[in-house]
């Protein structure tokens, strides 16, 4: 759901378009992205077919202002519409604060509408979400209905599309996309209706601050503590009763005078015989100094997968060794990243190793080898591999579409 970064006092919403094949849901994002003005929009990323139908999502950071002090960002998603594309779709979906399913309003594509949204519920239910199913219903998704292509010569009328898609409460937009007709005004419609369930969401707030020590007032006197009695010399037994409790209590008291001590006779010591003398000390060896630690000798191979964003849409085949001809603190990277088996890189990045660090994993405590790149190529990479038998590799960095994380099969990106 909606994520909260303290750190940046940024509040971050992810708004997807949903709905079947070529019903206007990447032409709405289009339409935003040239009216929005460009300080207020992120860049706009089309991945299509050859048939122009969206292959995977179009992704468009919207700030849109403040709430409650937090600097609020929509991101906004659609999904490809052909059904043989369904585990992509499922995926975009994950994490999701509000919906706007767009409906073709043509009539030969009435039943293809109901099978969209039918779709949709199922897809949230994997992920234990459902729409909302009234304006009390504060644990559903947010959506909105717009109904596109209004302007087409046969279309449904609005009770037949209603009867079908609506269930008496959820807010529709009649739209015309590629004109701009009601654009607008679905994403204001349901960023109102994420919002508003933001601030319903008692968990939304920010933490409570620490307790903090508050300094007296100035002229507010401040207990004196005691000063403890001073270690006891040899005259102390020699003070009075009156000067003893005067000393503990910190009274003033007199105090009186000591008697003159009489001199002791001294008796003739006889003459001490002379101690042999001592025998030179040799000199303490100087410590050697401790050897610095050698860089590790690697040779990693990795099929892992790759996260972007928190989802794993990709895979990641990849090479660390010892660097052939470079410095000892050099290592080679090779292989190469891809997502969805559509878009991806090659790499061969030069890193440095960088000493050795313990991570939390499984619950347990593992050695690492932390290795960042060396190349000045972009990305920047930090790469760690776990110092064990067997040699599991972790790397993260943001890339054109947001962070990337590679991990092992099976396993959760390192904390």
């Amino acid at each position: 759901m909606a994520t909260l970064n303290y750190a940046f006092k940024e509040l971050s919403c992810k708004i997807v378009y949903y709905g079947c094949g070529l019903c206007g849901k990447t032409t709405n994002l289009i339409h935003i992205h040239k009216t929005v003005p460009q300080k207020f929009r992120g860049e706009l990323v089309s991945l299509a077919t050859e048939q122009d139908r969206t292959l995977f999502f179009d992704f468009l950071p919207l700030d849109l202002g403040e709430v409650r002090g937090f600097k609020t960002k929509f991101q906004l998603y659609t999904v490809p519409g052909q059904v043989y594309y369904n585990a992509t779709r499922k995926l975009v979906l994950r994490g999701v604060d509000g919906l706007v399913f767009v409906a073709d309003s043509q009539r030969d594509r009435f039943q293809e509408n109901i099978d969209s949204l039918e779709n949709l519920k199922q897809n949230l239910a994997e992920y234990g979400y459902h729409l909302q199913t009234g304006p009390n219903d504060n644990e559903g998704i947010p959506w909105i209905l717009q109904y596109n292509k209004r302007d087409m010569p046969q279309v449904s009328t609005l009770d037949e599309m209603n009867s079908a898609l609506n269930n008496g409460h959820v807010p529709v937009i009649e739209a015309v996309a590629v004109n701009g007709t009601g654009v607008k005004d679905t994403l204001k419609g349901i960023s109102s209706l994420v919002i508003k369930k933001l601030n319903a969401d008692s968990t939304a707030g920010p933490p409570k601050e620490e307790r903090k020590t508050v300094a007296p007032a100035a002229g507010t006197p401040m207990p004196v503590k005691a000063a403890a009695p001073a270690a006891q010399d040899e005259d102390f037994e020699e003070l009075t009763d009156d000067e003893k409790e005067a000393l503990e209590t910190g009274a003033e008291a007199p105090r009186a005078p000591k008697p003159a001590k009489q001199p002791e006779p001294k008796a003739a010591a006889p003459a001490a015989p002379k101690a042999p003398a001592p025998k030179p000390v040799p000199a303490a060896k100087a410590a050697p100094a401790p050897a610095a630690p050698s860089t590790p000798t690697l040779q990693v191979v990795a099929n892992n997968k790759a996260l972007l964003r928190g989802m794993g849409l990709g895979s990641a085949n990849l090479t660390l060794a010892n660097m052939v001809g470079g410095e000892n603190t050099q290592y080679q990277l090779t292989g190469k990243v891809s997502f969805l088996g559509v878009f991806g890189s090659t790499w061969s990045r030069t890193l440095r190793f960088g000493g050795t660090e313990s991570k939390n994993v499984d619950g347990a405590e593992a050695r690492f080898h932390r290795f960042t790149s060396d190349d000045n190529a972009a990305p920047s990479l930090t790469v760690l591999v776990k110092d064990d038998h067997e040699k599991h590799l972790y790397a993260t960095y943001v890339g054109k579409f947001g962070e990337v994380q590679i991990v092992p099969p099976g396993k959760k990106p390192l904390a």
